[in-house]
């Protein structure tokens, strides 16, 4: 439905409340002592719940299929990522956020997420193209366009000289290669290809 779907609460819980402590253990969330704060007297607890692959959509799912008495049915299996996954990547390239959330992405918390598809997206475009001078250009248009941190699209296409019409199309054409290479060598390739 394009709602977005929130895997893990973080909440504020009051150290000298019991209540709110039992609370927060009966939902499953997990207090994570690191994020702890100090104020004045008080100490406030952070207590993440994780509702896990699926989210709070999944977790709200299940809730009322229990309700119902129902089983809730199998959950569908996550489609294997596509091309547009990896041109997602490479628009949100300087985005951990975005790169972390990314089915690319692999770790065990966002930083290391967002890296993994750093060196990925990295040694795809090392790896997609070849020496010749139309070869070499396609790779300079995706870097200059999409992982150089000073580029971006208009700078890229000025300083390779290519019309914007040009620029556009070679940097489609560019990324389809490294969504390619990515699916092949993550994947074994690219779904329905």
């Amino acid at each position: 439905c394009g709602t977005p779907n929130v895997r893990c609460f973080y909440g504020a819980v009051d150290a000298a409340s019991p209540a709110a402590r039992r609370m927060s253990a009966a939902i499953g969330a997990v207090h994570l002592p690191e994020l702890d704060v100090q104020d004045g007297e008080r100490r406030v607890e952070c207590h993440v719940l994780d509702h896990g692959p699926g989210g709070l959509v999944a977790t709200a799912r299940t809730l009322v299929y229990r309700d119902l008495g129902l089983p809730p049915p199998a959950a569908r299996p996550d489609a294997p990522p596509g091309v547009e996954t990896v041109r997602d990547a490479l628009r949100a390239f300087h985005d951990p956020l975005a790169l972390a959330a990314s089915p690319l992405a692999r770790g065990a918390d966002g930083a290391a997420r967002a890296a993994s598809v750093r060196t990925l997206l990295r040694q795809a475009v090392g790896a997609a193209f070849g020496d010749s001078p139309d070869e070499l250009l396609q790779r300079r248009i995706l870097e200059r366009g999409y992982l150089d941190p000073d580029g971006g699209h208009t700078r890229a296409a000025l300083e390779l000289h290519l019309s914007r019409t040009t620029y556009f199309r070679r940097l489609a054409a560019a990324a389809d290669r490294v969504a390619t290479y990515v699916l092949d060598e993550r994947f074994g390739g690219v779904p329905g290809g």
